[in-house]
């Protein structure tokens, strides 16, 4: 009788000490008319209510308790589709005589991948007579390899063979009648496609630093999320050169594997207006940025963008059936599924969800359930250890 007693009491310490799945928040996704795989991309809100590792995520069919395999997935650990991107360069004809033509650009950025573009107001074909000279700041010059544009625009320059200049001077070497007349000049680069990204306008404040050479801008997002890079505009015109430190706040939450403790710093050089810096997909919502102003006035923020990855998820959805997204439950580990191995799943379709997940509200029905077996178990544990506890003493 003892025996059964205490496996009773087991059985109701192990049903009622078993942790359910407390899920704060609920996402519908959208319903298909044919069965198949999808990439199905979740509003930028998800990630303020999720784990900074997204290991709470589970989907279900509505009503069932089955879970649905997927794969989660950032846009930036994908392929991203590369875009031809144009930036437009100021430049000035510093000097024209007999021997060369002579331009000046203030201020030069590199852009990984890229080159410098100079359209002509005629079409260039390479000719052995025009030379195109590279100097910089100190004066040293060097002759440099030019190729022509796609369609006879114009020339570029690789940005590897001018790098680490903090302004430069062409001069274009030739006789008068066949040195080319320049149009424009664009740093010209494949960057990837900023629809891969969300966009999300900081708040910020700016104050002196430890000395009058420094200045401190202190920035917050409305919640976490993962950042890729940062953009700084500035009211400042170019050019200008200024050393500087950003430190992104460690914002990961509990049930979060990756940076639990450590705040993550970057150095970088400001040149150009705006500024992106790459920043890993660190998880945060605050990052400050120091700025080493020498002897200059400090520079003046216009505004402040962080660039988040977009996270979707790949599954199975069966045409006309109605499915839900669960997370926020803190303590869930990452799912394990088959799906995770099968990298060259091939997608029927995109689909893009826009709307915020809700929150989880549960009935007064439901929690008048849950208090009645919690106080019954309770009562049942009481009655159990007191019948043993009665008998022990009444033995001895």
């Amino acid at each position: 009788m003892k025996k059964r007693i205490v496996n009773l009491l087991l059985i109701v310490l192990v049903s009622f000490g078993a942790r359910a799945q407390n899920f704060t928040h609920h996402l519908p996704l959208p319903k298909v008319d044919s069965t198949g795989y999808y990439n199905v991309y979740l509003p930028l809100e998800l990630f303020a209510v999720c784990n900074s590792n997204y290991s709470d995520i589970r989907i279900y069919p509505v009503g069932s308790k089955e879970q649905v395999p997927y794969m989660v997935q950032l846009s930036t650990d994908t392929y991203l589709k590369k875009v031809p991107v144009s930036h437009p360069v100021t430049h000035t004809v510093v000097e024209e005589n007999a021997r060369y033509t002579e331009i000046e650009v203030p201020v030069f950025q590199k852009y990984d991948d890229g080159q410098l573009a100079f359209y002509t107001t005629e079409k260039w074909t390479n000719n052995p007579n025009i030379k195109i000279i590279v100097g910089n700041e100190n004066g040293v010059y060097q002759e440099v390899r030019v190729d022509t544009l796609p369609k006879g625009e114009g020339f570029y320059i690789e940005h590897h063979l001018i790098y680490g200049k903090r302004s430069l001077k062409f001069r274009i070497e030739g006789p008068v009648a066949k040195r080319p007349a320049i149009k424009t000049l664009a740093n010209y680069s494949l960057e990837n496609d900023p629809t891969a990204f969300h966009l999300i306008e900081a708040k910020w404040k700016t104050s002196e630093g430890e000395n009058s050479h420094s200045s401190i801008v202190e920035a917050t997002l409305p919640h976490s999320a993962p950042l890729s890079m940062v953009k700084f505009e500035f009211t400042n015109p170019l050019p200008f050169q200024r050393d500087c430190s950003l430190t992104l706040i460690n914002g990961n939450k509990q049930g979060s594997i990756f940076n639990k403790t450590s705040d993550r710093v970057y150095h970088v050089n400001i040149g150009s207006n705006p500024v992106l810096i790459e920043t890993d997909n660190h998880f945060t919502n605050a990052f400050s940025l120091l700025i080493n102003n020498n002897d200059d006035a400090p520079l003046q923020i216009k505004s402040i963008t962080a660039l988040a990855p977009k996270l979707f998820v790949t599954l199975r959805l069966e045409a006309g059936m109605n499915y839900e997204l669960r997370c926020g439950d803190p303590d869930l580990k990452k799912p394990k599924y088959d799906i995770e191995y099968n990298s060259d799943v091939r997608t029927v379709g995109t689909l893009t969800i826009n709307t915020p997940p809700e929150a989880i509200v549960e009935s007064s029905a439901e929690k008048t359930r849950k208090n009645l077996l919690l106080w019954g178990a309770l009562g049942l544990c009481i009655i159990v250890m007191g019948g043993m506890a009665f008998s022990m003493i009444k033995k001895a």
